[in-house]
């Protein structure tokens, strides 16, 4: 066959018991189709015919999401035809095969889009007839579409003629229609629990011989399914088992009751999944990453002050001349005594001075003592000297200075410059640790006492600065890191929220929806979430 009236095949997708499909292209709209033509019943009636045909025009009237539409009916040589839109996706039987491990929830959704499209059928007085996995269609986003719509009747018709028909299965038949009887829209019931128990099960539920099929239709139930699986709800079995029976008027009445049980077994499962699953952490702000110092810049931080050392009493060290010899003093100097030194006042509280900068106050020389007069000399024949006399120096000789006296001296001086040096260093540690700003204090003045004129006034060493640990002035601790701001609103409406809507969550995520609108009203798409979630809930709750 090269071509179907106007259409031109391109291949066979395959050959049923009511006739032959084949893919074929409408060469004036550039557009392929399914054409499936019926084989021609030789008993038929010219009557029952146009019947049919009449019958078959009104079902190709019908337009649904979950039926197949019918773009065109015609009569050729072999028999009728009618040209369907041409679907992408895989048989529901091959579905079932491949999806053996999908969650009961996901098979029952794609069972309950066959129940609403049958619902949809039967509210226009018209029976499918021939409910079966090879009749319905499912595509890569699992969307069911039912095929052959008033194709049952075409077969109830020859069947009724006496005509027998090739390869005719009628696994998926309600007894009525086994024993030959008028079927209706309960008898479509049937057969779709009949492919819902097995999608369940992963099993055809009567394991007899194919020619055994029909009589166990007719006679026997199937095993219960939380006997097979005791995850199946209870209410689930129950509505498999009104759809199941025997008797048309006790069975299962309407699709739309079957698919609102579905959705509700469906839900239920949710539920329950959410329950078990542990519950969702609130959202945080994500932790910034540390931050690495380049090149460039530095991460300050604050120096640890040292602590106080104590530095241990060591003797004075001998007198170091460095300059040239002191000038001779005529008379021995008596014990020197050092001026007070002035107290040091301490920095204004919050005002750190360092060591550096705090000056020490000068020790003022002591006052050159005043010659003694002398006494006249006695006569003393014997060359012995008085008390406190000193023999008059020899001329060009040198004058011998007082070692012992200078020394002693040397050593108070010291013992009191290294004193004066222990507390400012201590002082100034205590006000560094209390303090956090930096400033130099104003330098306290030395005491200040005339110095008496002398013949020759005492030299008086400068101050060495005492070597210690070097101490660091505190810098401003760095301010804390800003926290990264959190997700934005696209990630979140892209990811949380868009989990908690294919998990069935809504009220979850209508929270977060509400967060992300409460930020930035003018979201467009926090808007259509919200519509989409309140027509969800909506549509949930007419289920119920």
């Amino acid at each position: 066959m090269k071509s179907i009236g106007k259409y031109q095949v391109v291949e066979e997708l395959g050959t049923s018991a009511a006739g032959t499909t084949y893919r074929v292209r409408d060469s004036f709209r550039s557009r392929e189709f399914a054409a499936k033509v019926l084989h021609s019943g030789a008993g038929l009636t010219a009557e029952a015919r146009e019947q049919f045909c009449r019958d078959l025009a009104d079902c190709a009237e019908l337009s649904h999401r979950h039926l197949v539409k019918v773009h065109d009916l015609g009569e050729v040589e072999e028999g009728i035809y009618l040209a369907t839109e041409l679907l992408s996706g895989v048989s529901l039987g091959r579905f079932m095969e491949e999806n053996r491990d999908l969650p009961l929830g996901q098979k029952l959704g794609v069972i309950a889009q066959v129940a609403e499209g049958l619902a949809f059928v039967h509210s226009r007085n018209f029976a499918h007839g021939d409910i079966k996995p090879s009749n319905i269609m499912v595509d890569a986003a699992r969307n069911a579409t039912i095929l052959d719509c008033g194709i049952g009747k075409w077969l109830a018709s020859v069947l009724a003629a006496g005509s027998r028909l090739e390869g005719l299965l009628p696994n998926y038949f309600a007894p009525e229609q086994v024993l030959g009887q008028p079927f209706d829209a309960r008898s479509d019931l049937f057969s779709l629990a009949l492919i819902l128990y097995e999608f369940i099960a992963g099993k055809y539920p009567f394991s007899v011989a194919p020619s055994l099929i029909p009589r166990e239709i007719v006679h026997s139930d199937p095993e219960p399914l939380r006997k097979l699986d005791p995850h199946v709800p209870e209410g689930l079995e129950q509505l498999v088992a009104r759809a199941l029976c025997k008797n048309p008027e006790q069975r299962l009445q309407t699709a739309e009751e079957f698919a609102a049980g579905l959705y509700a077994a469906a839900q239920q499962l949710r539920r329950t999944e959410a329950a078990a699953a542990p519950v969702l952490p609130p959202m945080e702000a994500e932790v910034p990453p540390p931050v690495q110092a380049t090149a460039f810049e530095t991460p300050k931080a604050v120096q640890p002050v040292p602590a106080p050392v104590e530095i241990p009493m060591a003797s004075p060290p001998a007198a170091i001349h460095t300059g040239p010899p002191p000038a001779p003093e005529p008379e021995p100097a008596a014990a020197v005594v050092a001026e007070p030194v002035a107290p040091l006042q301490p920095p204004p509280v919050g005002i750190p001075a360092p060591l550096e900068a705090q000056p020490v106050p000068a020790v003022q020389p002591a006052p050159a003592p005043q010659p003694v007069a002398k006494p006249a000399r006695p006569n003393n024949p014997a060359g012995t000297r008085s008390a406190g006399a000193r023999p008059p120096a020899a001329k060009g000789a040198p004058v011998r200075k007082p070692a012992k006296s200078s020394r002693r001296a040397f050593t108070i001086v010291a013992g009191a410059l290294l004193a004066v040096c222990i507390v400012a260093a201590f002082v100034s540690r205590q006000n560094l640790t209390a303090s956090q700003n930096k400033s130099h204090a104003a330098p306290v003045p030395a005491a200040s006492a005339p110095v008496p004129a002398a013949s020759a006034p005492v030299a008086t060493p400068a101050a060495t600065p005492i070597p210690g640990p070097a101490l660091h002035e505190p810098e401003p601790p760095s301010p804390p890191a800003t926290e990264q701001a959190g997700p934005s609103s696209n990630q979140i409406l892209s990811g949380p929220v868009r989990s908690l809507w294919e998990s069935g969550k809504y009220a979850q995520a209508l929270g977060l929806v509400d967060r992300v609108l409460a930020d930035d009203p003018e979201n467009a798409e926090a808007r259509a979430w919200k519509k989409k979630i309140h027509e969800a809930q909506a549509a949930e709750a007419a289920l119920k």
